[in-house]
C-alpha cells in the first residue's frame, strides 16, 4: 500500500505540530525554572569567582594578585585565586551593589540568552520562519543550556555578541568592521566563544576575501583597546591568570563522557542544521551567506568537541554550536525534501523533541528541589559547625565561600591543577587551612573523607594533600542533596 502525496504532507505537518507543542511546553517550563532560580539557586563556582572579582573592582582593590602571596586585604588569611576571564563581565557586575549583583547578573544573562534566541526566530527570513522558530524554541527549552544561560556567568552575553555578528555576516554575505568588533568583544567576554568567528573567517577567505580587511580593522580596534587596558591593570599578568584559570589539560575520556551524556540531546539537531546548509551551498552558484553559516556551524562544533576534552568542561560548551544551528535555520533556505525525507523528519523531529523536552522538564523540577535543599543547608552550615560570623567557611566552590564569607579563601579548582602540574607549591594554601580562623568546610563535589584510592584528578577540586589536611581537622556533620558540611573534630 502506498501513501498519497496529500497524506504524506498531512503527516509531515502533524509531526511538526507535535514537535512544536513539545518544545514550547519545554521552553515555558525551563523559563519558569530560570525565574525561580534567580533567587533560589546558590551561587555556582564561576558565579562566585566573578562576583568576588567584582567585589574587588567595586572596592577599588587590586584585581590581579600573585596567588602564591595572596590578596592580603582580608585579615590573616589572604585570598588566593586566579582571575578567571578578562574582567569585562566582572566589571559589569561591579556596577551594582553586592546585595543585588548576582540576581541582576542572572537576569541580564537570561535576557541575553533567551532574547538572542527570540530575536533570531523573529528576524528569520520569511521562508525560514517555521524551522527557525522550532529550532530557537528547542534550544531555549534545553535545561542543560538554560542552567548556564540564566546564570551570572558571561556565556550568554558573549554568545549574544557573536550571534549578532554571525547573523549580520550571513545576511550581508560578507564580514564588516562591526562584525569583526563584535566577534572580538565576544572572545574577550568569554574566551571559549571562538568557533563561529573562526568559521566565518575561513569561509570569507573563499567567498568574500576583501571583507576580511574590514573585519580585521574592527577586531583589531577592540583587541588594541582591551589588551592595553588589561596590560595596564594587571602589569602584564592577565595572560598568566587566564591560562592558569582556563587552560587545563585535555583528556579523551572527558570528551567521550560529554558525547555520551549529552550528545543524545544535540547531535541530531546539529546534523540536521548542517544538512540544511550543505544542501544550500552545493549548487554552482554558491550562496555566500549559507557558506558562512555552514562554516560557522562546523567550526563551532569542532571547537566544542576539543573543549569537551578539557578538564573542567561543562554543558555550556554546547551553547555556541546550538546558536550557530539556529542561525542556519533562520537564514538558510530550507532544501526541497523528498517524500522519504519528509516521512523521516515527521517521525524523528517529534521524537527528538519529546526525548529532550521530557528530560529538560524533569531536570528543571529536580534542580529546583536540589537548589532549595542546598540553600537550606547553607543557611544552617555555621550553626552545624558551631562557627561564629567571624569564622571562615572553606569550600570547593567559590560560590559557597562568597555566600558564607563574602570573600574567597581559595579558588580551589585552578589552584589544584597548578599544584598538580608543579607550577604552584601547596604549602601556603595548607598553612592557610590550618589556621584557627577556618572553622567549617562545605563541599558540593569533593567529599573530603574519600580515601586516596578514589582520587580522580580530572574531576576533583581539592588537591590530595589539601583534602587530607582538611580531613585531619574536620568530620562530616550534615548533608543534603549531595552537599556536605564538615565541623571541627572534637
Amino acid at each position: 500500500m502506498t501513501i498519497s502525496t496529500s497524506h504524506r504532507g498531512a503527516f509531515f505537518r502533524l509531526g511538526l505540530a507535535l514537535a512544536a507543542l513539545v518544545v514550547f511546553v519545554a521552553s515555558a517550563v525551563t523559563l519558569w525554572g530560570a525565574g525561580r532560580n534567580l533567587y533560589l539557586r546558590p551561587l555556582d563556582g564561576v558565579e562566585g569567582d566573578l562576583l568576588f572579582e567584582a567585589s574587588r573592582i567595586r572596592g577599588g582593590l587590586a584585581l590581579y594578585t600573585d596567588p602564591l602571596q595572596g590578596a592580603a586585604d582580608y585579615g590573616p588569611i589572604p585570598a588566593r585565586y586566579y582571575v578567571l576571564y578578562p574582567p569585562l563581565w566582572a566589571a559589569f557586575l561591579a556596577l551594582w551593589p553586592t546585595a543585588v549583583a548576582a540576581v541582576l547578573g542572572r537576569a541580564a544573562s537570561g535576557v541575553a540568552w533567551w532574547g538572542l534566541l527570540a530575536w533570531l526566530a523573529i528576524t528569520a527570513r520569511a521562508r525560514c520562519r517555521v524551522p527557525a522558530v522550532l529550532a530557537a524554541a528547542f534550544v531555549a527549552g534545553v535545561y542543560s543550556l538554560a542552567e548556564f544561560g540564566g546564570s551570572a556567568r558571561p556565556d550568554s552575553v558573549a554568545l549574544a555578541l557573536a550571534g549578532v555578528a554571525l547573523t549580520r555576516a550571513v545576511r550581508k554575505g560578507h564580514l564588516d568592521s562591526l562584525s569583526g568588533a563584535l566577534f572580538a568583544l565576544a572572545a574577550f567576554t568569554k574566551p571559549n566563544v571562538l568557533g563561529m568567528a573562526g568559521g566565518v573567517v575561513a569561509a570569507c577567505a573563499f567567498v568574500a576575501p576583501r571583507s576580511l580587511r574590514r573585519a580585521a580593522v574592527g577586531a583589531g580596534a577592540v583587541v588594541l583597546v582591551v589588551v592595553a587596558a588589561l596590560e595596564s591593570v594587571s602589569s602584564g599578568a592577565w595572560l598568566t591568570h587566564l591560562r592558569a584559570g582556563t587552560a587545563q589539560p585535555l583528556e579523551l575520556h572527558l570528551f567521550v563522557h560529554h558525547i555520551l551524556a549529552r550528545g543524545q540531546f544535540f547531535l541530531s539537531f546539529l546534523a540536521c542544521a548542517a544538512l540544511f546548509a550543505w544542501r544550500a551551498v552545493r549548487p554552482r552558484a554558491v550562496q555566500a551567506g549559507a557558506t558562512m553559516a555552514l562554516a560557522a556551524l562546523a567550526f563551532s562544533v569542532a571547537w566544542s568537541f576539543v573543549t569537551f576534552a578539557k578538564i573542567g568542561s561543562a554543558a555550556n560548551y554546547w551553547m555556541e554550536p546550538c546558536v550557530a544551528a539556529v542561525i542556519v535555520f533562520a537564514h538558510v533556505q530550507p532544501p526541497e525534501l523528498t517524500p522519504r525525507a519528509r516521512l523521516a523528519l515527521a517521525v524523528a523531529v517529534p521524537l527528538q523533541a519529546l526525548w529532550t523536552g521530557v528530560s529538560s522538564v524533569r531536570a528543571t523540577r529536580e534542580a529546583i528541589d536540589a537548589n532549595r535543599a542546598h540553600t537550606l543547608l547553607l543557611e544552617r552550615a555555621r550553626a552545624v559547625c558551631g562557627a561564629g560570623p567571624d569564622v571562615l567557611v572553606v569550600a570547593d566552590e567559590p560560590g559557597i565561600e562568597m555566600a558564607l564569607d563574602g570573600r574567597l579563601v581559595a579558588h580551589a579548582f585552578p589552584l589544584t591543577h597548578q599544584v598538580l602540574r608543579g607550577r604552584l607549591p601547596s604549602g601556603p594554601w595548607l598553612r592557610d587551612l590550618a589556621r584557627p580562623e577556618v572553622g567549617c568546610v562545605v563541599t558540593a563535589h569533593d567529599r573530603i573523607e574519600r580515601p586516596l584510592s578514589e582520587v580522580d584528578v580530572d574531576y576533583d577540586y581539592f588537591a590530595p594533600e589539601v583534602r587530607s589536611a582538611l580531613y585531619a581537622r574536620f568530620a562530616p556533620a550534615a548533608a543534603s542533596a549531595g552537599w556536605e558540611v564538615y565541623a571541627p573534630r572534637r
